[in-house]
């Protein structure tokens, strides 16, 4: 069921063929970072949604304290909304 509410979070944002195909694909292991143009585009939001699903979601000024932290490689998928909300 879980990747259900996943899809449909996603296509409050994306497209929906992105929504479902980025849905299938994200790992809760693997950091989400939402980004995009300053303003109320559902940034935050969306970060706060994905958390409640158990996702590592930030915004980029949360991911900067972290790679601060570490000096190993790693991967972080990332999501832009630059679409203001209406």
């Amino acid at each position: 069921m879980q990747i259900e509410d996943l899809k449909m979070l996603l296509r409050q944002y994306l497209p929906i063929e992105t929504a479902d195909r980025l849905s299938v694909k994200l790992d809760k292991e693997i950091p989400i970072c939402i980004t995009g143009r300053q303003g109320a585009t559902g940034k935050t939001t969306l970060c706060a949604a994905l958390r409640t699903l158990g996702y590592n979601a930030y915004e980029p000024w949360e991911m900067e304290d972290k790679e601060n932290e570490s000096d190993s490689n790693d991967a972080c998928v990332t999501i832009t909304l630059n679409r203001p909300i209406s």
